[in-house]
């Protein structure tokens, strides 16, 4: 059984830059971050293809 850790603040972490350049990381990517109990390594996976936009409210739902 895993158990999940819900983080509910965004925060950023320092990735070395062998990890880094290995995995094609760029500044910014958001990454899904699970740890497995069981033999405690914790993962991270970059989110595919997940682009996070300020929404800004202009008082007009018809657009």
């Amino acid at each position: 059984m895993r158990e999940y850790v819900v983080v509910k603040k965004d925060f950023s972490i320092k990735v070395p830059a062998v990890i880094r350049n290995a995995l094609k990381l760029k500044p910014g990517t958001v990454m899904q971050i699970e740890y497995r109990a069981d033999d405690h390594v914790l993962v991270l996976r970059p989110v595919a293809k997940l682009r996070v936009r300020e929404v800004k409210n202009e008082g007009s739902l018809g657009r």
